[in-house]
């Protein structure tokens, strides 16, 4: 575009934006300089030029610059006439740093790596480029590697493996990273792009929407078509052409693509509809002229009084539908009366009848007049969804069944979404005592909804449930039903907690049952009932240890009866004495470990042990920590001792040093510098409990094994170097970001070690094959959620464990407690000897 094309551009937008803020719908004005104040008023010259240069760099797409430039790495510069005249503007607006270096022949590569910060350079280079500034020569020399820039642009991190690549043509992968980032995503090359995670729709966006679609549906019942657009009579051509274009994009279907609008999809359609048909017209000089005689001629008071009328009683059909939730029916009659009698809606028509009826005392004269109403106005249109709902309920008041399922069934096929219809219908079967057709509708209405709402087909499911449990007797088929409604809401509450009872009743079903209640706790942790419901079912199946971790879990929560105390009191003396009698094996560990705790990445940082131990030690100077709070084993209290030498024998460690640490009190923290090292307070050697005291030592022993220990004292920066390193290692072609030369460093200095580069090699091609996104705090906090399940496991204690564990935060407690609720927390017990 010419400077003079973005002008008039602009000043047609404005035109626009003025005449619509302003309301300046008909009749000629201007623009009168007040020679009073005018001087005052500061004066403001716009320069197109300047104009898009400034928007050019305030919303850059650095990515997209990127990906255009990167395969024309190689190709010289070509300056062009117009690079002169707009330089000092450029200058002005980006910078000198490109402009200095910009001669011919230079080369994409070089102007980026010489112009100064790369994201600014690759940035600007694209500028040039799209204005026509400067233009790239063909070239036959090879291709070279273009650095991609980084800044706070480029928030992308993820880090690309491939499989070794069978010739020297294939594409090379690419990682890359944010610094402070815990993600590393572990991708493909072959996907075309990185998957973003969807964004949830806000509920206020969709609701402003739904807003904004009725509004500008229920103003075309009387806008002409220069409103339907915006615009004034006077609007010339281009402007017009602005304004249909501003108005069907913000209509568009795209633009709500990822909201669920229900109806007003139709409203949509008709607002395009009318939008096009206004263009077509007022675009047409003849059609324009014509259109134009024909509004002359209709009286202005009549045509604004059209809208005013729409508008009015749309708002005394909204007041009737409240008086008539309200049961003032007599009153919701008149508002839907004089709603009818300014716009001839046959919804009005509809709920006036059913209003009358119900204000008369649902007589069966006025019934009678109520259906003559509402079979006039399906006469007039059979698929208006609100009279086949009004003879519906009115069929019902009157006890006739069949006339009234007839109706509802109609409204239910018009739209299976709408609920009012449904609940109708299922009231008048339930009151009829058929539910055996009350189960042959629920299932045809779920067969017509398919996948329109699934929270609505999910409360359908579960209605056919409790029909099938409490009506018909069937509880397989309820279980059927309860499953088919958790696949569409898993986390559905009255699903799960129904299933959990049908399956309580079945013994064959227990295990079930208690993976159903659990399923419940997770959802909502502060409910009591399904730990109460689990103590009950395992004491019903005379599970004596399970029934006691069950009241345990009571006891923990606050939320315990009398009887689940009792049961606490009863058996923890037995259990407080119980040792393991062995070691944990390696099945053991398998079912302690977290989902999040990744024994992949253990067992690369385990093989890198040596390498991290050499490269980044960890000093007791790192952590303030003195060399005189330093003691042997053998001269704190006996009980200590004996309860490190014990708990470390049984988690598979050496006893680790000891740091006193007096402003720690009774806590007890590890420390994974080499040798490894327990912080001890004061008051943990003889003040603390002893059950709390194995739990501590427990948990702190347990993130003092190999492999865990290198990654809970380390910056993520460095774990995610070490990584990257491993990943080059067994993948050659990777292009690894290293701007601070660490990875290299480290790469380095694993070639070095033939058999440890061997062993990371193996283990980095298990981690890519399973895995396309690891989270490096996940990791971590896998970790700690399993030194706490182990000890949970060698502390016997649940709420000592818990009350523990919260002390970290709420969802540790939270998951050791679904964890000791597990199926697997009582097989460990059982097998090392800890079970009642």
């Amino acid at each position: 575009m010419t400077e003079a094309q973005v002008m008039a551009e602009l000043l047609a937008q404005t035109r626009l934006k003025i005449e619509a803020c302003l309301r300046w719908y008909s009749g000629s004005y201007g623009f009168h300089e007040d020679a009073a104040i005018g001087h005052k008023v500061p004066r403001r010259v716009i320069d197109p030029v300047e104009l898009v240069l400034e928007g050019l760099k305030r919303l850059p797409d650095v990515e997209e610059a990127f990906a255009r430039l990167a395969s024309k790495a190689s190709s010289p510069v070509k300056l062009l006439p117009r690079l002169e005249q707009y330089r000092e503007r450029l200058a002005a607006i980006f910078s000198r740093k490109v402009l200095d270096v910009l001669t011919p022949g230079r080369t994409v590569a070089e102007l980026i790596a010489a112009g100064g910060e790369p994201q600014v350079a690759v940035l600007q280079l694209d500028v040039l480029l799209q204005a026509g500034m400067i233009a790239l020569r063909p070239t036959s020399a090879p291709s070279v590697e273009l650095a991609r820039p980084s800044g706070e642009h480029l928030s992308l991190e993820r880090l690309a493996t491939i499989e070794p690549s069978p010739g020297p043509e294939a594409a090379e992968a690419e990682l890359s990273m944010e610094e402070n980032s815990a993600v590393v995503l572990v991708q493909d090359l072959k996907r075309p792009a990185i998957p973003r995670p969807e964004r949830p729709v806000d509920p206020d966006r969709v609701k402003v929407a739904l807003q904004l679609i009725q509004a500008t549906y229920l103003g075309l019942h009387a806008a002409n078509h220069y409103q339907v657009l915006g615009v004034t009579h006077q609007t010339d051509p281009t402007s017009l052409q602005v304004a249909y274009s501003i108005k069907r994009k913000q209509f568009d279907l795209a633009s709500f693509r990822d909201m669920d609008l229900g109806v007003q999809y139709v409203h949509l359609e008709e607002i395009g509809a009318a939008l096009d048909e206004a263009y077509a017209t007022l675009s047409d000089p003849a059609r324009r002229a014509e259109y134009d005689r024909a509004l002359n001629a209709q009286p202005t008071k009549e045509r604004s009084s059209v809208r005013e009328k729409a508008l009015h009683s749309e708002d005394l059909c909204r007041e009737g539908e409240s008086l008539y939730q309200a049961g003032k029916y007599a009153e919701a009659a008149e508002a839907f009366r004089r709603a009818l009698e300014l716009d001839e809606q046959l919804e009005y028509r509809s709920l006036l009848a059913l209003s009358q009826f119900l204000a008369a005392g649902q007589t069966a004269e006025a019934a009678e007049e109520a259906m003559v109403d509402v079979q006039t106005v399906l006469a007039m249109d059979p698929g208006d969804l609100t009279a086949h709902i009004v003879a519906g309920k009115i069929s019902r008041s009157l006890g006739h069944v069949d006339e009234g399922l007839q109706h509802l069934r109609r409204a239910i096929k018009l739209d299976p979404t709408c609920r009012e219809a449904f609940e109708e219908l299922e009231a008048m079967l339930r009151d009829a005592g058929q539910n055996e057709t009350l189960e042959m509708e629920l299932r045809r209405a779920l067969h017509l909804l398919a996948d329109q709402d699934q929270p609505w087909a999910a409360t359908l499911w579960l209605r056919l449930a409790r029909l099938y449990r409490d009506a018909l007797r069937q509880p397989e088929r309820a279980r059927i039903a309860c499953d088919a409604g958790l696949k569409l809401c898993p986390a559905d509450r009255l699903l799960q907690e129904l299933r959990a009872e049908l399956d309580r009743v079945v013994p064959e079903r227990w295990p079930e049952a208690v993976l159903g209640y659990r399923s419940l706790l997770r959802s909502e942790p502060a409910q009591p009932e399904p730990i109460h419901q689990l103590v009950e079912l395992h004491t019903k199946a005379g599970r004596r240890d399970a029934a006691y971790v069950a009241a345990s879990a009571a006891v923990a929560r606050r939320v315990a009866t009398e009887a689940e105390r009792a049961i606490v009191k009863r058996e923890a003396t037995s259990l407080s004495a119980r040792r393991p009698g062995r070691p944990l094996g390696r099945e053991e560990w398998e079912q302690l470990r977290h989902t999040d705790d990744d024994a992949t990445l253990a067992s690369l940082f385990l093989a890198l042990t040596p390498l991290v131990t050499r490269l980044h030690p960890l000093r007791l100077d790192d952590f303030d920590v003195k060399r005189d709070a330093l003691r042997e084993l053998a001269s704190l209290p006996t009980p200590f001792a004996e309860a490190v030498r014990e708990l470390a024998a049984t988690i598979g460690v050496s006893p680790p040093a000891i740091a006193l640490q007096p402003h720690l009190g009774e806590d007890v923290q590890a420390l994974g510098v080499e040798p490894a090292l327990l912080l001890v307070g004061n008051d943990a050697l003889a003040g603390l409990e002893p059950l709390a005291l194995r739990f501590m030592l427990a948990r702190s022993l347990t993130l003092l094994r190999p492999g865990q220990a290198m990654a809970g004292w380390r910056p993520r920066r460095v774990l995610r170097a070490y990584i990257l390193a491993s990943l080059s290692s067994a993948f050659p072609e990777l292009t690894v970001p290293d701007p601070d030369g660490l990875v290299a460093m480290i790469g380095g200095e694993l070639h070095k070690l033939p058999g440890l580069e061997e062993t990371v090699r193996e283990t980095v091609a298990g981690l890519h094959k399973r895995f396309k996104r690891l989270n490096l705090a996940d990791w971590q906090r896998g970790i700690q959620q399993t030194a706490d399940r182990v000890g949970l496991l060698l502390c016997v204690d649940l709420p000592t464990a818990a009350e523990l564990a919260a002390n970290q935060s709420p969802e540790a407690e939270r998951e050791l407690l679904d964890f000791a609720l597990s199926e697997t927390y009582g097989e460990l017990r059982a097998r090392l000897g800890l079970a009642l």
